[in-house]
């Protein structure tokens, strides 16, 4: 990795490739650059970068790089405009685009702004940018299209539109609908074709041709001029790219093969929730990372020989166990108990704002008044009879009676070997706080005819097992 290129719609990769065979990347976003240090190319270049929805490069990342004595080329794009900005640091700046933004030529950033595609349609562009439809209607006026006024007023047309929307159809389009020289307009229409000028992929040339000769001249590494100030956000950025690297060791164990999610997916309930778990994970560490949040040596050992979940496929083991029985490397195994320990951070901080947010949930998924409306019922039969906390002597019924009943009837399951963990998972604090909440559902299926013992004719709802509610439940989202 002698040199690293961030590019994407200005210029085609196979182009790029015969000026400079070097690593071309897709567009740069934040922690892009900080990334491509750690295997210390000689050096950088920037062409295009996202923005927008995505969160653009840092330029304390493209400090980082200078200090670390790579070189950092920019051009056209993003390139262009962090080069401009980070000159004065040895960033080197490359073009017409650099120029006019370096000279208060051009000052706004949307004047290299487009909309384009995937990396799998090669970045297929969806708008032109401005300062190419800059310099096509000088060359147009220039060839005798129209006259230089008409010029800047297409300039003007195209700069009130939203950079999405920019192309040089919705500019005439709307010249057309002003009545500006039909004429002129026409003779524009037929000139276009073969006479747009690309100023951001000549500066694309231009880059790569600079990059060669540079490398070439001077092999060596940038010298710095600047000191590097490490800051609080700063290690936030490098913390969570380092993290993301130390993930990609394990390669395929990153994300489930084909073959593994459509066993899963054979069991769309079965999918559908661990997709559910699976997404609060990612957003309760991503919360972490952002944070800056730690992990202690004491939390990790201790996450190491606590307990798992309870398997389908074997006795209970400790977590640490638990992934290297199915299959995660050694020097993986601390990064998911970190990964697991953020998580646990981020629910303990948040999780007195859970009910609140568990109450939307049910009304957006359509389950709030049902279940309301049968608590409701649930508290005032039970008042009736005086049973609003009842004990195991009012049901006549003994614990172990009673939690048989309540994972064979209501749950669908074997009573699980830990109940204290059960308990906690459906954040309760023991078994012993989760008996009155088993009791209480006992004796109003008891006293009201829903099923159970002493059921009848006015059954309130059938009883039905877990796995037809939770069916019934995903339907619904």
């Amino acid at each position: 990795m002698s040199v690293v290129i961030f590019l994407g719609p200005t210029l085609a990769r196979q182009e790029a490739e015969s000026l400079l065979p070097a690593t071309y990347l897709p567009p740069v976003s934040q922690g892009d650059i900080y990334a491509v240090t750690r295997d210390r190319p000689w050096g950088i270049g920037i062409v295009d970068g996202y923005f927008d929805r995505v969160p653009s490069v840092w330029h304390k990342e493209i400090l980082w790089a200078l200090s670390q004595g790579i070189h950092v080329f920019g051009s056209s794009s993003m390139g262009a405009l962090r080069a401009v900005e980070l000159e004065t640091f040895g960033m080197v700046g490359v073009g017409t685009v650099y120029e006019a933004f370096r000279s208060g030529e051009l000052t706004d950033d949307d004047e290299v702004a487009i909309v384009h595609g995937p990396t799998e349609v090669g970045y297929l562009a969806g708008s032109e940018a401005l300062v190419n439809m800059r310099a096509t209607f000088r060359a147009a006026a220039s060839a005798g299209c129209f006259s230089e006024s008409l010029g800047r007023q297409l300039v003007v047309i195209a700069k009130t539109l939203h950079y999405p929307s920019r192309t040089y159809e919705k500019v005439l389009e709307i010249a057309a609908s002003r009545k500006l020289a039909p004429a002129d307009l026409d003779r524009l229409r037929a000139w276009l074709p073969n006479g747009r000028i690309d100023v951001k992929g000549d500066d694309a040339r231009d880059l790569l041709r600079h990059i060669a000769a540079t490398q070439a001249s001077a092999p060596g590494p940038v010298q710095g001029t600047f000191p590097f100030h490490t800051t609080v956000m700063w290690k936030q950025l490098r913390n969570v790219v380092d993290r993301r690297a130390g993930r990609s060791l394990a390669g395929a164990m990153d994300a489930l093969e084909d073959g593994l999610l459509e066993e899963l997916r054979l069991n769309p309930t079965q999918y559908q929730h661990e997709r559910e778990r699976a997404c609060a994970r990612m957003l309760a560490v991503e919360i972490a990372r952002m944070q800056g949040d730690r992990v202690s040596e004491a939390t990790l050992r201790a996450m190491e020989g606590s307990s798992g979940e309870v398997p389908d496929d074997g006795p209970p083991v400790s977590k640490a166990g638990r992934l290297v029985e199915q299959g995660v490397p050694p020097e993986r195994v601390r990064l998911l108990l970190e990964d697991e320990a953020l998580a646990d951070g981020v629910r303990s901080r948040y999780e007195r704002n859970l009910p609140m947010y568990l109450g939307d949930h049910l009304r957006v998924v359509g389950r709030f008044k049902r279940l309301n409306q049968r608590a409701v019922e649930k508290g005032a039969t039970l008042a009736r009879w005086g049973l609003q906390n009842p004990v195991l002597s009012d049901a006549e019924i003994s614990e172990e009676a009673l939690w048989q009943w309540y994972f064979a009837e209501v749950c669908a399951q074997d009573v699980p070997a830990d109940l204290d963990a059960f308990a906690r998972s459906l954040d309760v604090a023991s078994a012993d706080h989760l008996v009155r909440i088993v009791l209480r559902e006992w004796l109003f299926r008891k006293k009201s005819g829903e099923g159970g013992e002493g059921g009848g004719a006015e059954s309130i709802a059938p009883s039905r097992s877990a796995p037809a509610v939770a069916e019934e439940d995903h339907a619904r989202t």
